[in-house]
């Protein structure tokens, strides 16, 4: 399907051009590459993979800070959600959402590698997944990054899906967060975005989440996080996920083995 009427730096609810945010590098890349999810697109960014799962590209060896990271935290009787999952935690704790650092900001415009940010151990949420989806592309898990959007059309927030054997499953790095459902799976955006039954799962899991991230917010920087909060656990999350956009993060290689599933 011709995808450019909804790829690009777009307002999710209109498909009109937005400003762009003050980004650059890879993170610009991300916001003119993103595709906007709506049902033209559904078919391309989650129907597809249902006969045809992802699979990844990379040639071992040419991310070694990344690999050993991944020794470090993987063990050989996990499952690819286990894996993701651990991944993900450990992103979560060791490079931490910068508004949790009480130093000066970092800006949002420096572009800097993966192995870089882990280095400087703080990071901007769409940062956040990049290291993520690098981490689990390393161990052979299809992972890319979305972008959900306030119903107010004003706040905005990066977060992750990774595919478990069985379907794109969304992971918040920033929060440590996955929406389980009742049949075992972690739901995706969409289905967050879509179905009560996933936006309830979404506000169960996010409420102690977004409790414990806001404890550790320094003073200094209160200003910055509560006007940017999506705080799930006062608002039905089918209500916050309004708007989402996708971005497939491919890092460069050529394996292309099955994913490991659940």
């Amino acid at each position: 399907m011709d995808l450019a009427p909804y790829t690009g730096c777009l307002d999710c609810f209109t498909l009109e051009p937005r400003r762009p945010s003050p980004v650059g590098g890879i993170d610009r890349e991300q916001l003119f590459n993103a595709v906007v999810y709506c049902e033209a697109t559904a078919p391309f960014l989650y129907g597809r993979f249902e006969e045809l799962p992802p699979t990844v590209h990379y040639r071992g060896g040419s991310r070694p800070v990344l690999e050993r990271i991944a020794e470090q935290v993987i063990t050989v009787d996990m499952s690819g959600t286990q894996r993701a999952s651990a991944l993900g935690r450990w992103v979560y704790e060791h490079v931490p959402h910068i508004l949790l650092h009480d130093g000066a900001l970092t800006p949002q415009a420096r572009g800097w590698s993966e192995e870089a940010l882990i280095e400087d151990g703080r990071a901007w949420c769409n940062e956040q997944v990049r290291i993520f989806a690098c981490l689990c592309q390393v161990v052979n898990i299809p992972a890319r990054m979305v972008a959900i959007h306030h119903v107010n059309r004003r706040a905005g927030h990066v977060v992750a899906e990774f595919w478990s054997g069985r379907n794109w499953a969304m992971f918040d790095v920033t929060y440590d967060v996955a929406a389980r459902l009742d049949d075992g799976r972690c739901a995706s955006a969409a289905e967050i975005r879509d179905h009560p039954g996933a936006a309830r799962a979404a506000n169960r899991a996010y409420e102690p989440a977004v409790a414990v991230f806001q404890a550790r917010v320094p003073d200094c920087r209160r200003d910055r996080y509560y006007p940017m909060a999506f705080e799930f656990d006062r608002s039905p999350a089918a209500e916050k996920f309004a708007g989402i956009q996708i971005w497939d993060y491919p890092i460069a290689g050529d394996t292309n083995s099955p994913p490991p599933v659940d």
